[in-house]
């Protein structure tokens, strides 16, 4: 099998959370090539999941410096559909997670931007989301509302988040505007 069958298949059973298979084909894959972006990041997901989060970092700044090798140099905007592009933004991406759990919301905040300035959906809204969380808590709230009305395409109660820290902001028609919007997408 090749690394990026592994690791694939290392993805697909983390979805399953089978975690002992996920790491016995990451750990494949890695013999085959120990810089392996894909699989580092699939290795720091485990180590995320198991609560290691120093470990999980060090992966993904690892797997964040070797993806990056591979990118397109003139493209941005590619999106996650892009093979060349999906390593760097999953590395980004659980980099940017292990930030969270340590609580260093300012770090978190330039990996997550970095992924929507190569994907657009912010994958889906998982990077736009976290985004917003993330901006919410440095008390960039114009910012942080901006951030959840974007993710609300993806995830329609991210309206009443935006809601919620219009409200805090003493905009209260704004707020019961989004909260409407929120209801009329669920």
């Amino acid at each position: 099998m090749a690394k990026e069958d592994d690791t694939q298949y290392g993805w697909d059973q983390l979805a399953e959370k089978e975690w002992a298979d996920a790491e016995t084909a990451f750990r494949r894959a890695l013999e085959a090539d120990p810089f392996y972006p894909d699989a580092l990041t699939g290795m720091a997901a485990l180590h995320l999941h198991d609560g290691d989060i120093e470990q999980a970092r060090e992966l993904c700044e690892m797997a964040t410096a070797q993806a990056e090798r591979d990118l397109p140099r003139t493209k941005r905007h590619t999106g996650w559909e892009d093979e060349a592009v999906r390593p760097y933004l999953r590395a980004l991406y659980y980099l940017a997670l292990s930030y969270i759990r340590q609580e260093a919301w300012a770090l978190a905040q330039p990996a997550l931007e970095e992924i929507i300035a190569w994907d657009l959906t912010g994958m889906e809204g998982e990077a736009l989301e976290l985004l917003a969380q993330v901006l919410h808590r440095i008390e960039r709230w114009d910012d942080a509302i901006h951030a959840y009305l974007e993710a609300a395409e993806y995830f329609p109660e991210d309206y009443y988040s935006a809601g919620l820290l219009l409200f805090q902001m003493g905009k209260h028609r704004e707020a019961e505007r989004q909260w409407r919007r929120g209801l009329e997408r669920r």
